[in-house]
């Protein structure tokens, strides 16, 4: 159908657009045509279009021209053919060498000296100047023939929009189409005066709605890249290398990027690279709702950039239903050149798309957030590209949050892990989204989240990683519908980018838009109607669809208070790409609009109403609008049925757990009868006639289970399957266990569940909305608790202690501290050492170390007597003459009796922990009246003894088992830290250079661990600058494994928790830290 694309009118190239820009009407999905073509399925499509020119004959366009068909026009160029024969009587120059604004700039080129002209001859633009023409491809280009005096005299001249690549360009001259380009001439190279001017600027939303997160590109990996704000406006007409501007807020930015051949193939790490630079991102805490703020991004101490303008934004509405919430969607919307370049491209329309969607950014109703899911860019591995896209959605998105989505043109290529193995992605594999965006997601390649905006929650997810059951992705979704609470968020929106239900003909395997619909309804239908999503927003299908409230393919009726049945399908794929006009005819009864039009969806929610509009991007007239309603009350009513629900759930598995059990004891009983006999003889000889009678030795079925293979063992075989799955399934079988089973068969219930290995600890924030904890995995006590019956019994000594003190950590955790009864049962529970810990959250204690002292440690060393003060409670203290107690010196000399008071509330009483050695507050304490930690450091490590002297260690530590041990773990963390090359005055902390390779390849030789430290927190604290480090540390592994007393053969379930649970990649994904197996 015709578009009006707003180009120079009377210009030949106006009229090759025109023409070229106008979609096949192909019967198939646009994404699968090269592929297909590739294959031999389909005959390339090449309409023969013609033109008329102002002047001159009427020649024809070449099929070689034709485009149709393709997502990326720059994909119609065949790099490879290209060759190189520059002509000397061929010249081409731009009217200037200098791009000084990075945000756009309209240079002139001019050329003359062509023979025999012709009309596919074409003026391409090229990064950098030096760029091997037969090896990468152009960024932008046009036709020479839109200026008419080419075709006439072999001279002419074409305006082009310039932003910045970072490097320097070039344009070139090529002859001979696209198939087989020659490149006969090309200019002096244009210089980039502000290579690091920051820009492709955007914001997202962070952890929290008192976040905010902004992302920005440069060429190189500045200084001191930061962002700075307040609530006012700031002047400031610097350009770097000074103060900067005088906000009263900064953070540091992380910097991050890619090379080349971290993406997987095709155009991305071949002809469609270019050096993308460094993307930096910085967070904006400690936000007010509802507030606007002013930014700027850069660094003071850049002379090829400084900072960008600057911008503001709204911070979301305050989470509840008694807010407003306006909002845009959009999918597959690309990007296109406001210059009238890469004719023929199918995304033209998406400029006029951004262009109505700025002017909601003020006015009565100003929208304060966009959604974009999936099909963002189209760059299709033509890393160019991707800075055209963010140019031109940079005016919306550095002024609202933008959440986006992956689609399969940014994630899909085969053998990455994604869900199709299809490549939609042109080699990208999702590494260009992961770099160039911030979502709040759950770690690297794990595009999915969710938020709350006003009284909507989002979850965002991604139909092109694997999301069927038992997915990591389906796991997330599922708890995450489980958390909402409707009370804050009545309204609950699902987004992504394949549709749930769509009118198309496409029903090719394995990713046509029909078989991939109803894998998505297989998966998730059931679930959106159980927890009542309201909307869903899609796209891949270049169309604009709505449905009724749908489930099962039929219709539902609206609930007696005018709630809908079901939820709302949408697909808004209208954005900006080629209409897709595969339609089923006559459409399916479900669908309630269809819009073959270009256009946006603008969303208002208060807590009763979800009002949707859908706007056509060139006059703004209403394409589609429809209200979705809940009374006053729906969310009470939802969450309290929601709970008995639960609560019926609980009941129905309990029964179901009873009933297995059951199972299991009669068939126990039944094996009883046969083998009552066996059962006075040795294990060995009743397990060797157990796997005789299934044919397996039992050296076999020991194998077996050794190997892991998931086989089960003759007498595995007999026993019901809950009992498999009960504690201790899969373990060599110990005395205990068969103990413990033979309970079972006697109509014992089951013992409780581990539960998982770790536990995570979310970051912690102040009232500024700054991170002062980082996130943290750990090794959970009641699973260490859980191995007491295992390793607690055979394992070694140290283990043996470690699993007593998670029994007791465990059972002190289960003591609220909320209420004042609380507080006193820690208090009071003396067998597990509690402690109600200062802050009055929590029932702790420090069992661990009591033991170790007091059991382990050489009883007459001096370090010994001073430690095992500090673990004393006040009766204990006073029966030690070297101790002594003081409240005083847990106070540090603090004598305000106001303040003390605070925290006995706290802790429901004077410290209980308040032991010291009488020669520390000798020290500290001299007058027992003047507090002096001036020397205490000194003295400490006098007292308990040197690491780096033995002879001084021995001296104060002794010579026995436990404090050689402790001496091998002093000295291996000693070698590790003595590699780190930088220190850091403001923490006391040490550092490896990040660049510094060959010292982080003496750290791994040395047996040691490079790690990565997320500094947020102590930069945050004022205790580090730095935001992120590289260090040199210790290997768990080793530690653990060889260097703590454990043996690895009986410890092996705790020694692996240990470890696991404090790896590296597991500290800030919550997902992967409870996922960790032992």
């Amino acid at each position: 159908m015709p578009r009006q694309l707003g180009l120079r009118a009377g210009s030949l190239a106006l009229l090759v657009a025109v023409a070229l820009a106008i979609p096949a009407l192909s019967a198939i999905h646009p994404g699968r045509f090269r592929q297909q073509q590739a294959r031999g399925q389909i005959r390339s499509q090449q309409p023969h279009y013609t033109y008329t020119p102002s002047t001159g004959p009427e020649p024809s366009v070449p099929d070689s021209l034709s485009v149709a068909g393709l997502h990326q026009p720059l994909e119609r160029v065949a790099v490879r053919a290209v060759t190189q024969a520059l002509d000397p009587k061929i010249s081409i120059q731009p009217d200037r060498t200098e791009l000084y604004d990075g945000r756009g700039e309209w240079f002139t080129v001019s050329w003359s000296g062509v023979e025999d002209p012709r009309f596919d001859d074409w003026v391409a633009l090229i990064v950098s100047d030096q760029a091997n023409t037969t090896q990468t491809a152009p960024v932008k280009w046009k036709f020479c023939a839109g200026d008419p005096s080419h075709l006439l005299n072999g001279t002419g001249k074409l305006s082009f929009r310039l932003i910045s690549y970072r490097w320097v360009m070039a344009f070139v001259l090529m002859r001979n189409g696209f198939d087989r380009p020659v490149e006969v001439a090309r200019s002096k190279g244009i210089w980039v005066m502000q290579p690091d001017q920051p820009l492709q600027i955007h914001l997202s939303l962070g952890a929290t709605n008192k976040e905010m997160r902004v992302v920005w590109n440069t060429r190189d990996p500045i200084p001191s890249p930061q962002v700075r704000w307040g609530p006012s406006p700031v002047t400031y007409k610097g350009r770097g290398g000074d103060e900067g501007p005088a906000y009263p807020n900064t953070a540091a930015a992380r910097t991050r990027r890619y090379e080349r051949d971290d993406q997987c193939g095709g155009a991305a790490v071949g002809v469609g690279w270019i050096d993308a630079g460094f993307h930096h991102v910085a967070h904006m805490r400690g936000l007010a709702p509802a507030t606007r703020y002013y930014y700027r991004v850069g660094d003071p101490a850049s002379n090829w950039g400084g900072w960008s303008e600057e911008r503001s934004f709204v911070t979301p509405p305050e989470t509840g239903p008694h807010s407003t919430a306006h909002i845009l969607a959009v999918a597959d919307m690309g990007q296109a050149e406001v210059d009238g370049s890469l004719v023929g491209s199918e995304m033209v329309a998406s400029l006029n798309t951004t262009s109505r969607m700025a002017k909601h950014l003020g006015g009565a109703d100003p929208v304060g957030l966009l959604l974009h899911n999936g099909d963002l860019s189209y760059a299709r591995g033509y890393g160019s590209q991707w800075d055209n896209f963010f140019h031109q959605i940079e005016p919306i998105a550095s002024v609202l949050p933008y959440m986006v989505a992956p689609g399969n043109h940014e994630r899909d290529w085969p053998n990455t892990a994604d869900m199709f193995g299809v490549e939609d992605s042109g080699g990208e594999c999702g590494v260009p989204y992961e770099h160039r965006f911030a979502m709040p997601q759950q770690g690297y390649d794990k595009q999915w989240y969710s938020f709350e905006y006003g009284p909507v929650y989002f979850i965002q997810y991604s139909t092109e990683h694997q999301f069927g059951p038992g997915t990591e992705q389906y796991k997330f979704i599922v708890q995450t519908l489980k958390s909402v609470d409707r009370r804050r968020t009545p309204w609950l929106v699902l987004g992504g980018h394949r549709p749930h239900y769509v009118a198309s003909t496409n029903t090719m395997w394995p990713d046509g838009d029909q078989p991939v619909a109803q894998q998505l309804r297989d998966t998730y239908e059931d679930l959106m109607l159980q927890y009542q999503v309201d909307l869903t927003l899609h796209g891949h299908h270049h169309t604009y669809q709505r449905t009724c409230p749908l489930y099962r393919g039929e219709c539902q009726q609206s609930k007696p208070d005018g709630t809908a049945g079901a939820p709302v399908h949408m697909i808004i794929g209208n954005a900006g790409a080629g209409m897709s006009f595969n339609l089923q005819d006559p459409p399916p009864a479900w669908l309630e609009s269809l819009g073959l039009w270009w256009g946006y969806t603008r969303i208002k929610v208060t807590g009763t109403k979800l009002a949707v509009e859908v706007v056509a991007d060139d006059d703004g007239r209403l394409l589609d609008s429809f209200e979705l309603t809940k009374p006053p009350g729906w969310a009470e009513q939802f969450m309290a049925g929601r709970e008995v629900a639960s609560r019926e759930a609980e009941a129905e598995a309990e029964r179901e757990e009873a009933g297995s059990w059951e199972a299991a004891r009669e068939v126990r009983g039944a094996e009883g009868e046969g083998s009552g006999k066996e059962r006075g003889k040795s294990e060995s000889e009743v397990r060797g006639k157990e796997a005789e009678g299934e044919g397996k030795s039992e050296s076999e079925a020991a194998k077996s289970v050794m190997e892991g293979r998931g086989q089960e063992t003759a007498r595995e075989g007999r026993r019901g399957e809950a009992q498999r799955q009960g504690p201790g399934a899969g373990v060599a079988e110990s005395g205990e266990e068969r103990e413990r089973e033979a309970g079972h068969a006697r109509g014992q219930r089951a013992p409780p569940k581990l539960g998982p290995a770790c536990m995570f600890l979310p970051a912690a924030y102040d009232e500024r909305g700054l991170m002062v904890t980082n996130p943290m995995c750990m090794p959970n006590p009641t699973f260490t608790a859980g191995l007491a019956s295992t390793v607690g019994k055979t394992g070694s000594t140290y283990a043996k202690i470690a699993i007593q003190a998670a029994k007791a950590a465990a059972a002190c955790q289960t003591i609220s501290t909320a209420t004042p009864e609380g507080k006193a049962k820690c208090r009071a529970d003396r067998a597990n050492r509690c402690v109600v810990t200062p802050d009055g959250t929590a029932c702790a204690n420090e069992i661990t170390n009591y033991i170790l002292w007091s059991t382990q440690a050489c009883p007459d060393a001096p370090a010994t007597k001073f430690y095992m003060c500090v673990y004393l409670f006040k009766d204990e203290c006073a029966k030690h003459p070297e101790c002594e107690w003081s409240v005083d010196g847990w106070f540090q000399g603090i004598t305000d009796p106001e303040l003390r008071q605070r925290w006995y509330g706290l802790m429901g009483g004077e410290p209980t922990n308040a032991c010291y050695p009488k020669s520390v507050l000798d020290v500290v304490y001299p007058d027992r009246k003047t507090w002096d930690a001036s020397g205490f450091e000194a003295w400490v490590l006098q007292t308990t003894g040197n690491p780096a002297n033995k002879t001084d260690w021995d001296a104060k530590r002794g010579t026995c088992a436990y404090a050689k041990m402790t001496y091998a773990q002093e000295m291996y963390k000693s070698s590790c830290n003595a590699i780190n090359t930088i220190a850091d005055p403001d923490c006391g902390c040490t550092y490896l250079n990040a660049t510094d390779l060959p010292t982080m390849a003496k750290c791994s030789r040395q047996g040691c661990s490079v790690q990565f430290w997320d500094n947020e927190q102590y930069v945050n604290r004022g205790a580090s600058s730095n935001p992120f480090v590289f260090a040199c540390g210790t290997d768990n592994s080793y530690l653990y494994g060889q260097l703590s007393g454990y043996d690895m053969e009986k410890d092996r379930p705790y020694v692996l928790q240990q470890i696991l649970c404090r790896e590296q990649g597991v500290q800030t994904d919550e997902e992967r830290c409870l996922g960790v197996k032992v």
